[in-house]
């Protein structure tokens, strides 16, 4: 584990957002799930652009709510800063100068 990983595994578990109650805002056990979503993709190596995509955040009124624009700035922020998957591995070309034993 890289400490950049580390350091946004930690961001994500202690994020916290500013509730809202007289507005719009997000169902906080809906981000808390997509955040925990976030956490076990990064930690199979997946890539977390697709977790983030695949995420609808329901809206709450008239009852507690994490303020939209905090959510929404702290994903992208998650999302540029999530490392890439690594690249396949790219097998190795045989070439075209090696004779097979036996081959003529």
């Amino acid at each position: 584990m890289t400490q950049a990983y580390g350091d946004l595994v930690e961001a994500i578990t202690n994020a916290t957002f500013r509730p809202v109650r007289v507005r719009e805002g997000y169902d906080m056990a809906g981000v808390d799930a997509l955040l925990d979503r976030v956490v076990a993709a990064l930690g199979r190596g997946e890539p977390v652009g697709p977790v983030l995509d695949e995420a609808r955040l329901a809206h709450v009124r008239l009852r507690e709510g994490y303020d939209i624009g905090e959510v929404d700035a702290f994903l992208e922020v998650v999302r540029r800063s999530a490392p890439s998957p690594e690249a396949p591995a790219i097998p190795p070309q045989r070439s075209s100068t090696v004779r097979e034993p036996g081959a003529g």
